[in-house]
């Protein structure tokens, strides 16, 4: 390797290339570093956290590799990477920044630990048009606060989270994101965006965790938020640590469904202490796979079944005063049991009068409502209940309802089949 170090001129790192090709050669001016050429990859590097807005460029074919180091260290203030080949790390961070980083990336960042690490830092923007890997994170923001987050390629971690940041980010995905624990971790106040794929890959090593682990914030999907371990979207409490009881609520949160939701624990589900609001919106589909759709604990939560939606599991509404609101028609379809759980719990069939109604058995405090076009559900502990503006009671609906006949016990029935034997005797003896 040979270096040029110059006081007012451009610093060049060159390794040995392979014969009939180029090594690539990382050449700074001023605030810019541009690395070009298509052979032997040039050395990690720091960049001086002085003048603050430095810029780093990797172009196409051109590769930087840290053996024992980042491939790039960038910790000053603004900084912009733009790599359109290969950045490789093979036990540090591809990419280690500084405060307002800025990642631009259409080619390969691999670190053996991160692949873009900006741990607790504010400002963070990625936009990802290939591929970024880490064996601990694909990115790593901590509590970083303002992320802007564009992927339509592949972030993947193989034992840690997809990507981790704190409040107040934006995440907008076409393409994938990947983690063998949260594929996605956000903060308050967050917008996901998500059309491609939201996936954990849980392979039974430590806890099962989430697809999308959010403490707050707008959800909107039409793509797939998929976990193999735990929830598809899990909903913390507002706490300071694990075993603290949540005292102020986080502020409303949002889901708007129109892809696959799916989970084991729930497809979506929220903190048993948080008393937070979850409202979803699903025109989609919403599966438990372990038998449970929705797991909500507290807060006046709500869910707005449209026209396309199916759910897969039982829906659990918590304390609240809850409101389950049928906006469509749902011929033919199965759902499962509805349970609202304590306080004032509401549930509203907008294309449904009580007439429409073919079959109500109650047992067990728990309705079956089958239509006259053979859509069903299951009902408990909901105080009113709306068919197509009309509202009853649920006394009024026990009223309607028929009564499951309640299973004798063996000894109940052989003294029945006693009862007929001696009848049967009486008989014969009239006779």
């Amino acid at each position: 390797m040979k270096s040029l170090l110059l006081s007012a001129a451009p610093v060049a790192i060159l390794l040995a290339a392979a014969p009939g090709s180029a090594a690539t050669l990382c050449m700074t001016a001023g605030a810019a570093t541009t690395c070009t050429g298509t052979g032997a990859p040039a050395a990690g590097f720091t960049l001086a956290t002085t003048p603050a807005d430095r810029s780093v460029t990797v172009t196409a074919g051109a590769s930087v590799s840290g053996t024992g180091r980042d491939a790039i260290r960038a910790r000053g203030t603004g900084t912009t990477i733009t790599n359109l080949g290969t950045l490789v790390s093979d036990d540090s961070d591809g990419i280690d920044g500084g405060t307002g980083l800025t990642v631009i990336n259409a080619g390969t960042i691999a670190g053996g630990n991160r692949g873009i690490d900006a741990d607790d830092l504010d400002g963070l923007t990625v936009v990802n048009t290939g591929t970024i890997t880490g064996v601990d994170r694909a990115i790593r923001n901590g509590a970083g606060t303002g992320a802007d987050i564009t992927n339509s390629g592949t972030m993947i971690s193989t034992t840690d989270e997809g990507v981790e940041t704190g409040d107040d980010a934006r995440v907008v995905n076409t393409g994938r994101i990947q983690g063998a624990d949260d594929a996605l971790q956000v903060g308050r106040n967050a917008y996901v965006l998500n059309a491609g794929v939201l996936e954990n890959v849980w392979t039974g090593a430590g806890e099962p965790q989430d697809a999308l682990d959010i403490d707050q914030g707008t959800v909107i999907n039409t793509g797939s938020i998929v976990a193999a371990g735990s929830a598809g979207i899990d909903f913390d409490a507002n706490v300071a640590d694990d075993d603290a009881p949540e005292t102020t609520p986080h502020a409303a949160s949002a889901v708007y469904n129109a892809g696959l939701i799916q989970g084991v624990e729930a497809a979506i589900e929220s903190d048993p202490r948080s008393m937070g609001v979850q409202a979803i919106v699903n025109s989609g589909a919403l599966v438990g796979t372990a038998g449970t759709a929705l797991m909500l604990w507290g807060g006046d939560d709500s869910l707005v079944m449209q026209e396309g939606a199916t759910i897969v599991g039982a829906s659990f509404f918590g304390t609240g005063n809850d409101l389950l609101s049928l906006d469509a028609s749902f011929a033919g379809a199965t759902f499962g049991l509805f349970d609202g759980g304590a306080d004032d719990d509401t549930v509203s069939f907008a294309r449904y009068a009580i007439d429409d109604i073919a079959g109500l058995v109650l047992a067990g405090g728990v309705f079956s409502l089958t239509f006259s076009d053979a859509f069903s559900l299951s009902l408990t502990n909901w105080d009113s209940f709306v068919f197509a503006g009309t509202s009853y009671d649920r006394a009024a609906m026990a009223a309607r309802a028929t009564l499951a006949p309640v299973p004798l016990p063996a000894a109940g029935w052989a003294m029945l089949a006693g009862l007929g034997g001696l009848a049967a005797l009486r008989r014969r003896r009239a006779a």
